[in-house]
C-alpha cells in the first residue's frame, strides 16, 4: 500500500470486511491506494471456511476458487454465484462410486460418516442414490466428532458404532465424510482397529490423508491398508518438484512453516545463530514416508486454480486491448467473474479445464491401489512378452514404421491403408500428403519459365528464317529442313510443360510418346541436314555418283523414314504396356508421390535409345565431314550440337535412375531443355548473327568461297 500526503483524508471503514479487502484505518494527512488490484480468492480445504468466505466476498462480487471443498451445497448458483472449484464435487463422486459398486457386484454396503451436519446431509443423499441404482444400504453409522474429548457418552457411541460395523453382514463400508478427523479413527481408536474382514472405501475428501501407494505404511493405520478410494487425479507440475528441492527457510524474509519443518526433519533451526544446520539440508533429503512430494493431491488443484485466474485475466485484457481500451489494472470484480465462467485451457498433461453451469470442472478420478506387473501400453505401442515371465509382465514397444495401434495394451499393431500414414504418436492414421512437381513449386515454376522462354526464342528464330527465306544463307542451309527443325524444337520445349502438374491417365499416355515423336523429328532433321551437307560436298567432285541426288527431296524422305521408326515403337508401347499414373508410397515417409509409371521399361528405354541412335549417327557423319571448306561450315555446327546433345543424355541416364519422385521428373525436363537448347544455340544462333548483325556475309560469293579465291589471287 502506498501513502501520499493530501490536504484532507477521507474516512475508511475498520470492519473485518474492510480489512479482508485491503482497506485499513487511514493515516491522518494521507490517502491510501493499493499497489495492485485484488482479483479474487483461492479457497481452502475447509467447507466451513469456504462457506463464510464465499458469502462475505460474494457481497463484493469477488470470485472464489476452491481447490479442496467438494460439498454439494456449493453447487447452488443462487446462493454461491461467484464460487468455483477445481476439485470434483460430491455428485460426481457418488456416480463414480455407484459405477464401481455395480462393477464388482457389491449390492449390500454400509456407510460410516460423522455427526457433522454437512456429512449427514451428503450421506443421506448417497444412500438415496445407491438405492435408486438398485443396490441396498445395510446401515448408516454416525461417529461423534467430540470423541477426542473425554466423555462417557462419546465413548459409548464410539463403541456402539464399532460393534455395529463388526457385526454387520456388509463386507463393504464406505467412509464418507469431509471431516479430516474421521480418517484418524482407524489410527487411534482400538475398537475400529480390531474390525476384520471389511473392505473400506474412502471418500475423496479424506483420502489425501492416507498414501495408499506408500510401502511400509504406518502400522497404526494398518486397518486401512488395502482399502479403495477415489483420489483426485494428479498431474506433474512442470518445474514444481525442482523448485521444492531448491527452497530453504533462509530465502524467506520472515519465519515460515519451513523453519518448523527443518526442526522436525533435520533437528536444527536454520534461522538461529546457534544453528546446527549444515546448509545442505533440502526437502529432497526427507524420506517419502514423512514428506512425499510426488503424491500431494490438492497441490495440482491449487495449481489449476492459479492458472484459471491467470487465463481469465489474460482473456479480459486481450479483449480490452482489441477494443482500444486502457490497459491499466482497473476492473470490477464482477467483470473478471464473467471471464472465469468461460475460461478454457489444457494442462501440460492434456487435461481440459473449464467450468460447467454449477462452477465444477470435468470429472477425473484416480482409484488406488495400483498393482500391476507392467504398466499398460498406450496407443501407439504394442505388448511383447518377456521370457520366463508371467503373462502379466510385458514390455511396450513402439509400433513399426507404417503401423499404428489405437487401443490400450494392443497385442499387435495394424497397418494403415495405402493412402494413409500413422501420425507422430502412431495412434491413428492420417491422410498422406500428395507430392508431385507442380507449378506452385519453385523448381516447377523455374523449369516451366525456361521452357516457355526457349519456345518463344525458337518461334522468333523461325520468324527470322521465314522473313529472310530468300537470302543466300537460308537457302544454302536447306530452309525446309530448318523450318521443320525449328518448329519441332518449339514443340519440344512446350512438351516439357506436360511433365509438370498433376499426372492423370491422359497426361501419362501422351507426355513420353509426344516428346519422343517430336524430338525424333528434330533429330531426324539434324541427320538430314548432315546428309545433305555430305551429298552437296561430294557432288562437287568429278565423276561423283551423288550428283544425281542433289536437288531431290531426299532430306524430307529421310526425316519421314527416321520419324516413322519412333512412331512405330510408341504405338506398340501404348498398345501393349502403356504408362499410367500411380502413387509411390515407399520413397517418402508419410507422403505419396504422384508419378507416371512408364509401363514397359523396355519400351521406355527403346524410345530413348532410338533417339540416341539417330543422334550418334548424326554425330559420326558430321564429325567425318567437319573439315569441309568454310562454305560448308554447317557440319561443324552440327558436330558441336550433337556433342552437347550426347553429353546431356549420357548424364541423364544415371541421374534419372538415382532420383525419385518429382526430382526424377525434373531431371528429365532438364535433359529435354538442355539438349533442345543445345541444338537451337549451336545450329541457329551463328546464322541469326550473320542475318541480323553481319548482312555483308550473307552473300552468295561468301557462301561459295569465290570471294576468298579472288582475294587469294
Amino acid at each position: 500500500m502506498n501513502l501520499k500526503p493530501v490536504q484532507k483524508s477521507s474516512e475508511r471503514g475498520n470492519d473485518p470486511a474492510s480489512r479482508i479487502l485491503g482497506k485499513e484505518t487511514p493515516v491522518p494527512g494521507y490517502s491510501c491506494h493499493q499497489q495492485g488490484r485484488l482479483a479474487g480468492f483461492i479457497g481452502s480445504l475447509s467447507p466451513m471456511t469456504s462457506n463464510v468466505m464465499s458469502r462475505l466476498t460474494g457481497v463484493y462480487r469477488y470470485p472464489q476458487i476452491s481447490y479442496g471443498v467438494m460439498n454439494r451445497p456449493f453447487n447452488d448458483r443462487i446462493e454461491f454465484p461467484f464460487f468455483y472449484r477445481t476439485v470434483l464435487n460430491g455428485y460426481a463422486q457418488n456416480q463414480g462410486l455407484i459405477q464401481l459398486l455395480n462393477f464388482f457386484g457389491w449390492n449390500w454396503v454400509g456407510i460410516l460418516t460423522s455427526d457433522d451436519e454437512s456429512d449427514q446431509r451428503d450421506s443421506e443423499e448417497l444412500k438415496r442414490e445407491i438405492i435408486r441404482s438398485g443396490n441396498c444400504v445395510a446401515f448408516v453409522e454416525t461417529v461423534p466428532m467430540v470423541f477426542f474429548l473425554a466423555g462417557a457418552v462419546s465413548e459409548q457411541k464410539m463403541r456402539a458404532a464399532a460393534d455395529n460395523l463388526s457385526k454387520s453382514l456388509a463386507k463393504v463400508v464406505i467412509i464418507y465424510s469431509s471431516i479430516n478427523l474421521l480418517a484418524s479413527l482407524f489410527c487411534s481408536y482400538q475398537h475400529f482397529r480390531n474390525i476384520k474382514g471389511k473392505m473400506w472405501f474412502i471418500s475423496v475428501a479424506i483420502s489425501y490423508l492416507i498414501n495408499f501407494n506408500r510401502p511400509g505404511m504406518n502400522p497404526a493405520c494398518e486397518p486401512l491398508s488395502g482399502s479403495l478410494a477415489f483420489t483426485i487425479a494428479k498431474e506433474q507440475i512442470p518445474g514444481f518438484k525442482d523448485f521444492l528441492h531448491s527452497i530453504h527457510p533462509s530465502i524467506f524474509p520472515e519465519p515460515s512453516f519451513l523453519q518448523l519443518l527443518w526442526k522436525e526433519a533435520f533437528n536444527c533451526d536454520p534461522l538461529s545463530n546457534l544453528s546446527k544446520c549444515t546448509g545442505k539440508e533440502t526437502l529432497s533429503n526427507i524420506p517419502h514416508l514423512i514428506l512425499d512430494l510426488d503424491n500431494s493431491q490438492f497441490t495440482h488443484s491449487m495449481y489449476i486454480s492459479v492458472y484459471v485466474f491467470a487465463h481469465a485475466l489474460h482473456n479480459m485484457y486481450l479483449v480490452k486491448s482489441q477494443h482500444g481500451g486502457d490497459l491499466k489494472m482497473e476492473f470490477q470484480p464482477w467483470q473478471l467473474n464473467q471471464y472465469i465462467k468461460v475460461v478454457r485451457f489444457k494442462t501440460p498433461g492434456g487435461r481440459e479445464i473449464f467450468f460447467d453451469d454449477k462452477g465444477n470442472v470435468p470429472v477425473y478420478y484416480d482409484i488406488p491401489p495400483h498393482s500391476v506387473c507392467s504398466e499398460s501400453c498406450t496407443p501407439g505401442y504394442r505388448k511383447i512378452a518377456l521370457p520366463e515371465k508371467p503373462v502379466c509382465c510385458f514390455d511396450c514397444v513402439p509400433c513399426s514404421e507404417g503401423e499404428f495401434s489405437n487401443t490400450t495394451d494392443a497385442e499387435n499393431c495394424m497397418k494403415c491403408p495405402e493412402d494413409h500414414w500413422p501420425n507422430e504418436n502412431q495412434n491413428e492414421c492420417l491422410q498422406r500428403a500428395i507430392i508431385f512437381l507442380s507449378y506452385d513449386d519453385l523448381l516447377g515454376a523455374v523449369l516451366a519459365s525456361i521452357a516457355i522462354i526457349f519456345s518463344l526464342i525458337s518461334a522468333l528464330v523461325l520468324g527470322i528464317f521465314i522473313k529472310f527465306r530468300d537470302t543466300p544463307l537460308v537457302k544454302a542451309n536447306n530452309r525446309d529442313l530448318s523450318y521443320i527443325l525449328l518448329f519441332s524444337l518449339m514443340l519440344t520445349f512446350l512438351c516439357s510443360l506436360v511433365f509438370i502438374g498433376h499426372a492423370g491417365r491422359v497426361t501419362c499416355l501422351l507426355r513420353q510418346a509426344a516428346f519422343a515423336i517430336i524430338f525424333t523429328i528434330a533429330v531426324s532433321s539434324v541427320l538430314a541436314k548432315t546428309v545433305t551437307v555430305v551429298i552437296a560436298f561430294s557432288a562437287t567432285k568429278p565423276s561423283s555418283k551423288l550428283s544425281k541426288w542433289v536437288g531431290t527431296r531426299i532430306s524430307s524422305y529421310l526425316v519421314l523414314l527416321c520419324s516413322s521408326g519412333e512412331i512405330v515403337i510408341c504405338i506398340l508401347w501404348l498398345l501393349i504396356s502403356p504408362p499410367f499414373p500411380e502413387y509411390d508410397t515407399k520413397t517418402e515417409t508419410g507422403q505419396m508421390i504422384l508419378q507416371c509409371n512408364e509401363g514397359s521399361t523396355i519400351a521406355f528405354y527403346s524410345v530413348i535409345g532410338y533417339i540416341g541412335f539417330l543422334t550418334f549417327l548424326s554425330f559420326i557423319v558430321a564429325f567425318l565431314v567437319r573439315k569441309l571448306p568454310d562454305s560448308f561450315n554447317e557440319a561443324q555446327h552440327i558436330t558441336f550440337s550433337m556433342l552437347v546433345f550426347c553429353s546431356v543424355w549420357v548424364s541423364f541416364i544415371p541421374a534419372y535412375l538415382s532420383t525419385k519422385g518429382k526430382y526424377m521428373v525434373a531431371v528429365e525436363i532438364f535433359a529435354i531443355l538442355a539438349s533442345s537448347a543445345g541444338l537451337l544455340g549451336c545450329i541457329f544462333i551463328p546464322k541469326c548473327y550473320i542475318i541480323l548483325v553481319r548482312p555483308d556475309l550473307n552473300t552468295r560469293k561468301h557462301l561459295t568461297g569465290k570471294q576468298h579465291l579472288t582475294k587469294s589471287k
